[in-house]
């Protein structure tokens, strides 16, 4: 295809590097809910998301927002 030749990605791998991209951002810094991160990436759901997240990063979703939740929080020392 020529999407393929001129960027050397499927347009399907394009989409969903965009939509990854997008929801690892809306993870680390949004407080909305996953429901809405993966619908707002045109995800869906959060299974498709964590399903997207296994395949790319090895983690789901929920596990990689926890990483920076935790960063968040203040120091109660």
């Amino acid at each position: 295809s020529r999407f393929l030749e001129s960027t050397g990605v499927s347009y399907q791998e394009f989409v969903e590097t965009a939509r990854f991209e997008l929801a690892r951002a809306l993870a680390e810094d949004s407080e909305e809910t996953l429901t809405v991160v993966a619908m707002r990436c045109g995800l869906l759901t959060v299974d498709r998301m964590n399903e997207l997240f296994l395949r790319r990063i090895g983690i789901d979703a929920v596990a990689y927002r926890r990483r920076f939740l935790r960063r968040r929080q203040p120091d109660r020392t």
